[in-house]
């Protein structure tokens, strides 16, 4: 059954690489409530369930807050399914995508040379997204209303958004300063033209400069940080000196690309700007956020939230869309909050916590040992991971497919990789064994013997 663990490796990456540069007019291929995504999910439970060893990883500690988790919001789901129907699935989604954490991580414990697949998989995925990434944006800023929409939703085909791509250039960028990448002359121009189309907003710009700073920081030696920062201020400068303004979209006539906009948004991060669109929409997003905790922390939804079904945006009065489409705060974590109660955000920040110490941890021990990959590795999946949770506090990112199934696949790469170090090290340290699965194999029976024989 390996060969069916590793088919399903590389239709799942074909399905991630769909979401990065389609965005939702890939995510909507297939038929309600069974959308591409849903279907991959059930294919790799199956697939699970047919392999060796799959029950590996879930022996350890490591799944049960998350497993917690997901049985709160199954308890708060199910009540609210004969009222709110398919919606209440759409929004427990949220949690219910972890299923592909559990999937990913036992897959990659049960045949561990699957990490040295992904990683040499990401590289692809970077060099890929750095040159189709501006492309997919501007067709979805400047095409959008003449793109034919798919014949399977009422979408167009691509629909991407800057704040979802900024996530993965976090991770593309902590990749190539931890464990290098393509030459400095193609890397760093096609940073600059993402980051400059994308920084129209200030959850962008947040998620970018602290998680670019942590990479930095941790291998200060790298030459893309040095060459890309000063070259992105110079960047900027020259489009203030030459006035160049773009427009982002034909629907929001105050987005634009500009030396004033970008400003304005670092400005609109600490304080008052000049832009009221970007004061109102904080003043709108603190509101909520704090009718939120008055509700739940100080009110009656303590314990329970208000479930998985009900819109948000409409019961909390906070609905800006004519179509009612806005059903959930700009924030990931109190969509959480609000629908599950106190204890859902406890498990919530629990089960976010456990990845976080248990990639710390091993980082920390492969700095200590002398695993330089290792090292990067792991350091690297932490700062992609945190770039998701910083994004998703200012945006309905973890909610929708397009963030969500990455997030949890992220997550999933996280758990197995720290069990992997933990266990088979080598499974990434050596090159010959993490291209030979026979070689790998034998590593593992001697390691099994000894284990029996102490």
């Amino acid at each position: 059954m390996t060969a069916h663990g590793d088919r399903y490796l590389r239709v799942l990456c074909i399905l991630l690489l769909g979401y990065a540069l389609m965005g939702k007019g890939f995510a909507y291929i297939g038929i309600a409530p069974f959308y591409v995504g849903e279907l991959t999910m059930i294919w790799g439970v199956v697939v699970l369930f047919c392999s060796e060893n799959w029950s590996r990883v879930l022996r350890t500690a490591w799944f049960w807050p998350l497993f917690a988790l997901m049985l709160w919001g199954g308890i708060r789901t199910v009540p609210f399914l004969g009222t709110y129907g398919t919606d209440a699935l759409h929004d427990a989604a949220m949690w219910i995508w972890g299923t592909f954490a559990v999937v990913l991580a036992s897959l990659l414990a049960a045949e561990p040379r699957r990490l040295a697949y992904l990683e040499k998989k990401f590289r692809t995925f970077a060099v890929l997204l750095l040159i189709l990434g501006p492309v997919s944006y501007c067709i979805s800023i400047f095409a959008d209303a003449y793109l034919p929409n798919a014949p399977w939703a009422d979408v167009p085909f691509v629909l991407v958004k800057g704040g979802d791509l900024v996530v993965h250039l976090c991770g593309i960028f902590a990749f190539f300063v931890l464990l290098g990448g393509p030459q400095m002359a193609f890397v760093v121009p096609m940073m600059i033209v993402n980051l400059v189309l994308y920084f129209t907003g200030r959850a962008s710009m947040v998620t970018f400069g602290s998680c670019s700073a942590i990479a930095a920081a941790l291998r200060p030696q790298s030459a893309l940080p040095w060459r890309l920062f000063p070259a992105l201020v110079i960047g900027v400068t020259l489009m203030w000196v030459f006035n160049i303004q773009i427009q982002t979209t034909i629907h929001d006539p105050g987005r634009v690309v500009s030396a004033d906009q970008i400003i304005n948004n670092v400005q609109s991060i600490f304080s008052d700007s000049d832009n009221e669109n970007l004061d109102g929409s904080r003043e709108w997003r603190l509101l909520w956020w704090n009718t939120i905790a008055d509700y739940t922390i100080h009110g009656n939804y303590f314990w329970k939230g208000k479930g998985f079904g009900i819109n948000l945006a409409d019961d909390d009065g906070f609905q800006v869309e004519a179509d009612h489409s806005l059903r959930n705060p700009h924030n990931g974590h109190l969509t959480m909050l609000a629908r599950g109660g106190v204890p859902m955000l406890v498990l919530w920040a629990v089960c976010q916590g456990t990845l976080g110490y248990g990639l710390i941890w091993s980082a920390w021990s492969a700095r200590r040992r002398g695993d330089r990959h290792w090292l990067g590795f792991l350091a690297f999946l932490f700062i992609y991971w945190l770039a998701f949770l910083v994004n998703a506090s200012f945006d309905v990112f973890l909610e929708g497919p397009v963030g969500g199934i990455w997030f949890w696949c992220v997550y999933g790469t996280g758990i197995g990789a720290v069990w992997i170090y933990r266990n088979y090290p080598e499974a990434l340290r050596d090159e010959r064994i993490a291209g030979g699965g026979q070689a790998l194999h034998v590593q593992r029976k001697t390691r099994a013997l000894e284990l029996c024989g102490s």
